[in-house]
């Protein structure tokens, strides 16, 4: 027997057990042995003991209504894995919160600039980083981002400065190159001609000139319109047209950028404000529409007004639809606003009618409300401010239109509210705010003085036309024709000498500066006119040249289409004539301006084409001044130009199916004043009164300037 060996070691607290257990005679307690392993069978082996999962707390929709247990998992769970059925799970609002999470996660503005710099192209990363060090915030950037327009400024980035080339020949042409030409002289052209056609980069500008020559460097599409407001108007509370936000937004803005200036109908701040606002006052669902349509020229696609599925043709409906119930109820200021933008449109409809028609109902409506009348009882500022604005757009619009078509003036004297001064009341006229790639500083447009140099030549030719709408005689006519051609001419020179800065020819640079001299004058005594034409001919060539060099034609407006069919029938003109045979009819011709190398008159015939093409994309009356041209051009130059543009032609039952279209949508009121002839203004009165005060030849060829017409 083996003697126990740790009697003699024993652990206090073992004894100290040992004897509470013997005085209480209780077992005494020891630990439990380690398990031995069991060997079982491999079929019936089991698995460790694991702690259990937490309870399913959302079934599926299948083993809801079965009511059986559901293991919950995602995307399937097990028993409608087994039974191969669709798995449906409620959202629980955990659910909702974490998707809203991840969501917000992704379009955080920080996290929207965050990928921008990860995944743009390197320069546009650098740009990126470059504004968040100058201090722009994430939202400002992301938003620039979303509407790509951080990358239309970097793609224009590598330019210093931009301009287009003209067609067929890449030079001004020399007879234009004339010491007198004001508008060589300008900085428009002269940094247009320093660059070097076809290059993408040029010797870099000084920093002032990069910061304060903006406007004169870049083409007008480059820059982007600054105004808070235009990124916070909801437009879709304004339209029953399924249209986003942000693309109406962006028509908008095409409209104030490409055509407010010359057709300020409305006070833009007031309407902004009151869009903004939900006010009724200076903004309406009529006038919003209107602007919209006409907004939609400027999209990538064609605005083709006259076809149902396109977006300018939409919102034109709905504009009509609206002005039908606003004319037939309590007509208010903005009804007279958004019909003289129709009238703009139907203009460009070549429908004249209708557009008179439209123009007519503004014309009374201004009436009705006493707009041509003393203002000065008008308590409300801006109530006051509008109804004078307004009064003077509707005076030289429709100045501008009875001088166009050769009709009588509408409105035989201006309205009694006086002009303000631009300098010492701008805010009368309000002032669009510009922004270009490369530079922080901001540009204004200036309208203000463009607004006022037009109303002030509007009333000069207002005048003239009345005074030659006359039921004098023949003979009356032609003995007191004379001096008042001469009486005009010297207003117009008047007018031409007090124009402020902003518009002498060496200063313009926008578009509507540009169509300012682009305006026609009433020329001189006979003595003179031969020159005159020549002289007023290439400085009305020279300014459209210059437009296309620096802005192109295709981001245009709807005055441009006048200006171009003038071009393109003066072109066509002095190749008739210079193509001749006959070499002394060149002496006589009233077209001769100096050249006699078609190859110039050929390049001016394309460029005026090219911008018809460009205008045509969303308006009749290009296309179908386009066809008329092209009808008149040989067939060599009509192959030429083919061969720059794209040309569809039309047969006479499409253009006949689109004008009963388009006469079919108009209202009712409207239909009914375009078909009432006491309603139509006579016209041929501009050609009688020239061609009895000056030479029969030299008549026509006036008449051409105005209308645009080779018939004269």
């Amino acid at each position: 027997m083996m003697p126990n060996g740790t009697s003699n070691f024993s652990d206090p607290s073992t004894s100290s057990t040992r004897e509470s257990s013997q005085g209480t005679n209780l077992r005494s307690l020891r630990p439990a042995p380690h398990p031995h392993p069991v060997v079982t069978h491999a079929e019936y082996r089991t698995a460790p003991l694991v702690r259990r999962g937490a309870s399913t707390s959302l079934a599926c929709e299948s083993c809801r209504q079965r009511k059986i247990k559901c293991n919950g998992a995602r995307p399937t769970c097990s028993q409608c894995r087994a039974k191969h059925i669709y798995c449906v799970y409620r959202q629980t609002p955990e659910g909702n919160y974490k998707q809203r999470l991840e969501a917000l996660q992704v379009s955080h503005p920080a996290a929207i600039v965050y990928r921008a710099i990860q995944t743009r192209p390197e320069a546009e990363a650098h740009e990126i980083v470059r504004r968040i060090r100058a201090g722009t915030d994430a939202e400002t950037m992301a938003h620039q981002l979303s509407t790509a327009d951080l990358l239309l400024q970097v793609q224009l980035e590598p330019e210093t400065r931009y301009r287009y080339q003209f067609l067929y020949s890449a030079l001004m042409p020399s007879y234009l190159q004339t010491p007198t030409n004001p508008f060589l002289h300008s900085l428009i052209y002269e940094w247009n001609e320093k660059d070097e056609a076809g290059k993408a980069s040029v010797p870099p500008l000084s920093e002032s000139e990069r910061k304060n020559k903006a406007q004169y460097l870049r083409p007008i599409h480059a820059a982007s319109i600054v105004d808070p407001r235009m990124d916070e108007i909801v437009p879709s509370k304004w339209t029953s047209v399924n249209a986003d936000d942000d693309l109406m937004r962006t028509l908008i803005r095409a409209y104030f950028i490409y055509e407010y200036d010359w057709f300020t109908f409305f006070h833009k701040d007031y309407f902004l404000d009151d869009m903004l606002a939900g006010s009724s006052t200076f903004c309406s669902p009529l006038l919003v529409n209107a602007i919209l349509a006409v907004g939609c020229n400027y999209l990538s696609q064609p605005a083709e007004f006259w076809n149902p599925n396109s977006l300018g043709y939409k919102f034109l409906a709905e504009a009509k639809r609206l002005w039908a119930v606003e004319e037939s109820g309590e007509r208010s200021l903005t009804t007279l606003q958004a019909a003289l933008i129709i009238n703009t449109i139907v203009n460009m409809f070549g429908i004249d009618k209708l557009a008179s028609a439209y123009l007519g109902q503004a014309i009374d409506i201004a009436h009705e409300l006493g707009l041509f009348e003393s203002t000065t009882y008008i308590m409300h500022k801006k109530l006051r401010h509008s109804y004078d604005l307004t009064a003077w757009s509707l005076f030289h619009w429709q100045c501008t239109l009875s001088f166009q078509f050769q009709t009588a003036p509408m409105l035989r004297t201006p309205p009694q509210s006086p002009l303000p001064d631009p300098d010492r009341d701008p805010d009368w006229y309000s002032e669009i705010w510009l922004k270009y790639p490369s530079t922080s500083v901001l540009v204004p447009m200036q309208y203000r003085y463009t607004f006022k140099a037009k109303v002030e030549f509007s009333l000069v030719l207002n005048t003239a036309m009345l005074q030659a709408y006359t039921s004098e005689s023949d003979n009356q006519v032609v003995r007191s024709g004379t001096g008042r051609i001469i009486e005009t001419v010297e207003k117009l020179e008047a007018w031409y000498r007090t124009l402020p800065g902003p518009l002498l020819p060496s200063n313009i640079v926008f578009p509507s500066q540009l169509k300012l001299h682009g305006s026609p004058p009433l020329l001189l005594d006979q003595d003179e006119l031969q020159k005159s034409l020549a002289k007023y001919r290439a400085y009305f060539e020279t300014i459209l040249r210059i437009h296309y060099l620096r802005h192109s034609f295709e981001y245009g407006n709807m005055m441009l289409t006048r200006f171009l069919a003038m071009l393109a029938f003066l072109a066509l003109t002095k190749l008739d004539f210079l193509m001749a045979r006959d070499s002394s009819e060149l002496e006589v011709s009233s077209m001769d301006v100096g050249d006699t190398d078609p190859r110039a008159a050929k390049t001016t015939l394309l460029i005026a084409q090219k911008g018809l093409s460009d205008q045509g994309r969303g308006y009749y009356l290009p296309k179908r001044v386009l066809q008329d041209v092209l009808s008149r051009m040989t067939p060599s130059d009509a192959n030429v130009l083919q061969s720059f543009i794209t040309i569809q032609q039309e047969g006479p039952e499409v253009i006949e199916e689109r004008k009963i279209h388009m006469e079919s949508h108009c209202p009712p009121d409207i239909i009914h004043i375009a078909n009432d002839p006491d309603r139509q203004q006579h016209d041929n009165w501009i050609r009688r009164f020239t061609k009895l005060t000056v030479r029969e030849e030299s008549g026509s060829s006036i008449l051409g300037m105005i209308s645009g017409s080779k018939d004269g």
